[in-house]
């Protein structure tokens, strides 16, 4: 069980020096210690191993240790926020105007600046639970992007957070991400960590408008010995899209949560997960999808690729409200086993409150096809190459959404990598 004293401590002893939101952050500190952190008895996070936090408690992070290099993919980038150990570097980010009635900026100035304003995005902090409300509690940067209906470009923002790896450090950091009637933007978040027991608990909240769509892909590649926890809150507005694909290979604990409501009529999501687990890594994902108006959509495709003694799990909730009616939502879930001492965990669930929806759900656990691989190797493949190719056609799918040829490339390069790497050691 991990203690809460530690972090109510950390936070009356750092609350001075946060930006804003005085008020909104006491009410958060104090749902943080009603509820306290998740335990396994939560239904919710019964897969979820926070141990590692219960070691010693984890101080607010602080950029002093040089961090990484920026990823290949978001060097270049037009519009680029870059974190270090959860607080703002300004030399390696980029912030062209928007135009009129858009904004991009941290967290940290957002909260400075317009405070009252972005406190009513924040609003509810009396009924988060657990890490959520500790997040809010002890925000100190993120990235404020709000996309008016004035912009005429298409931004692709890139949001990278650099971890220096200090040792039981914790970089609480939070993005809302607002896009405004019809516009149109793409979002990348980069989670790159380096060695350390460090903990980065994140927070994204999106708004889209009428209309609006916006294209979300997560690549967390944290430390090996790290925990990675972070919780999308998605509102989809009526007529608007979202598409989301998370590709998960960091940490020693992850947890990628998200709850996402179709709100408004005609309302569609695409949210799809690649969880690539080395030995001893421990992966989860979580979704909730709440179909709350009709004509509504929404598809989940997770794929799971294990190695020895590598855990991943996947539970997926699709909620239809009363009155959603013509709603179609489908979710599949797949583990591909390299070792059988790896292990996989699959819960879907339907709760279905109206009677005009078509609704599917399907998950399967196996190992790499021995005939597909018999073949491969009969015609003079190595069988550490042979079993690589399939795990990696395995997963390739999934990445058929992502319509940035760049970006695509970066992550097919990233899964490639890792499949070499799993392989020998599943061979060893």
């Amino acid at each position: 069980m991990v203690e809460t004293a530690p972090y109510i401590e950390a936070f009356e002893g750092a609350a001075d020096g946060l930006p804003g939101g005085a008020e909104l952050r006491r009410a958060a500190i104090a749902r943080f210690a009603e509820t306290g952190f998740p335990g396994r008895k939560d239904e919710d996070w019964r897969y979820t191993k926070l141990g590692a936090l219960a070691a010693e408690p984890f101080a607010p992070a602080e950029a002093e240790t040089p961090a990484a290099a920026l990823p290949s993919i978001a060097a270049d980038a037009e519009y680029r926020l870059v974190f270090v150990d959860g607080r703002f570097d300004a030399d390696r980010s980029a912030l062209p105007d928007l135009g009129e009635g858009s904004y991009l900026l941290s967290l940290a100035q957002g909260l400075t600046d317009y405070g009252q304003f972005l406190e009513g995005h924040f609003a509810g902090a009396e009924t988060e639970t657990g890490l959520a409300a500790l997040n809010t509690a002890m925000m100190a940067d993120g990235v404020i992007f709000h996309l008016g209906r004035a912009a005429g470009a298409t931004p692709v923002l890139h949001i990278v957070h650099l971890a220096s790896g200090a040792a039981n450090r914790a970089a609480h950091t939070r993005n809302l991400v607002v896009l405004e009637d019809g516009t149109e933007a793409t979002v990348i978040e980069h989670y790159v960590g380096a060695d350390g027991e460090y903990w980065t608990n994140g927070v994204t909240q999106i708004t889209l408008k009428p209309g609006a769509r916006l294209t979300h892909h997560i690549l967390q590649d944290e430390g090996p010995a790290a925990t990675h926890t972070l919780r999308r809150n998605v509102r989809v507005e009526a007529g608007a899209r979202y598409a989301g694909l998370a590709l998960v290979t960091g940490a020693a604990t992850a947890r990628n949560e998200m709850r996402l409501s179709l709100a408004g009529e005609g309302a569609s999501a695409r949210v799809d997960t690649i969880q690539l687990g080395l030995t001893g890594q421990s992966l989860d994902s979580f979704a909730v999808v709440e179909h709350a108006a009709p004509d509504c959509t929404s598809g989940q495709n997770v794929r799971n690729v294990l190695a020895a003694k590598a855990t991943a799990s996947f539970q997926g909730r699709i909620v239809v409200n009363e009155g959603a009616q013509r709603t179609d939502a489908e979710q599949s879930a797949k583990s591909l086993l390299l070792d059988r001492s790896a292990e996989a965990n699959t819960k879907p669930e339907l709760i279905i409150n109206a009677d005009d929806v078509k609704c599917a759900h399907g998950a399967t656990v196996g190992e790499l096809d021995q005939a597909a691989l018999f073949y491969l190797e009969a015609r003079g493949i190595p069988a550490d190459q042979a079993r690589a190719m399939l795990a990696e056609a395995f997963a390739a799918d999934t990445l058929d959404g992502v319509t940035d040829e760049k970006l695509r490339a970066y992550m097919a390069r990233r899964v490639a990598e890792w499949m070499a790497l799993a392989v020998r050691g599943a061979t060893a």
